[in-house]
């Protein structure tokens, strides 16, 4: 899964992500893809391909990216209530957009409010440009001004759970083998396990995380570990 150092990294990795499916076709082997992955990621409706698919396209590339707790949904309404649910909502009013915000749109102006929805993915002044599903049957982006009365409401993902998730993942590293060990490590701990210095937690399993490979070459390289035979 692709790791990311800061938010901004996390935004791009989305629009990055969404945009491989730029242009496909409604039917297409791609949309199949992505309607998959959506009901992969859901416990509600599994949806077909005959179904509209702007919201699911969305689910599917936050799926695709492995976040756990984005609004997840094929219907922009209840995408819109999980966000206000979740605090990630806001009010267009006073807020300034940022790339990987998610635009909802009442595009015939009837009052629906949520009948559409997109991605920015390039923001010029109060010229915005958004990535949608399900534009015209296919993937594709759409010019319009942030003034414009049709874009009614902005959902803020949290994209700083795949940077925590960065973070938690290389506390958590866990190798099992010397093949496994980062290579800067690998000389140290295999004299360890040829010299019987490291057996590990069981016969498959070293047991070794980041903290303690890194101790252990700390003391390799002080000269703990050299014969006194």
């Amino acid at each position: 899964m692709i790791k990311y150092a800061t938010e901004l990294e996390a935004r791009l990795g989305f629009v990055a992500r969404f945009a491989r499916f730029a242009a496909i076709k409604e039917g297409s082997a791609e949309h199949k893809a992505l309607v998959t992955a959506y009901n992969a990621a859901t416990d509600g409706y599994n949806m077909t391909v005959n179904d509209p698919w702007c919201a699911a396209s969305i689910s599917a590339v936050a799926a695709l990216e492995g976040y756990k707790k984005f609004p997840l949904e094929c219907s922009c309404s209840r995408m819109l209530a999980k966000s206000q649910k979740n605090g990630i909502h806001v009010e267009k009013r006073g807020y300034r957009p940022m790339v990987g915000d998610w635009l909802i749109y009442d595009l015939d102006l009837k009052g629906s409010t949520t009948d559409h929805i997109g991605v920015i993915i390039g923001i010029d002044g109060d010229d915005l440009w958004v990535l949608e599903g399900n534009f015209g049957n296919t993937v594709k982006t759409r010019a319009i001004r942030y003034a414009d009365p049709r874009i009614s409401y902005i959902i803020c993902p949290d994209y700083k759970e795949r940077v925590m998730l960065q973070k938690e993942e290389a506390i958590m590293a866990h190798y099992k083998t010397v093949s496994e060990v980062p290579e800067f490590a690998r000389p140290t701990i295999a004299m360890l396990v040829d010299r019987g210095l490291l057996l590990g937690t069981d016969i498959d399993d070293l047991g070794l995380t980041d903290e303690l490979v890194r101790t252990l070459v700390i003391l390799d390289r002080a000269g703990a570990f050299i014969s006194k035979t």
